[in-house]
């Protein structure tokens, strides 16, 4: 599979939005950085390139 490249601002807004998706179905404290980072296919060092804590979220 052929890697995607996308600039950094972009990335943080399909986090964000991955992560709202996520909250408004299970809740904020039955979400993981696992899941979100599972709803978008991407892994879990790549969350912690753009945040420290999932709490950078919100």
């Amino acid at each position: 599979m052929a890697r995607t490249v996308k600039k950094p601002e972009e990335r943080r807004v399909e986090f964000l939005l991955s992560a709202q998706k996520l909250f408004i179905e299970h809740g904020y404290y039955n979400t993981s950085v696992d899941d979100i980072c599972k709803e978008m296919g991407v892994a879990k060092g790549l969350f912690y390139y753009y945040f420290k804590t999932k709490e950078d979220l919100v």
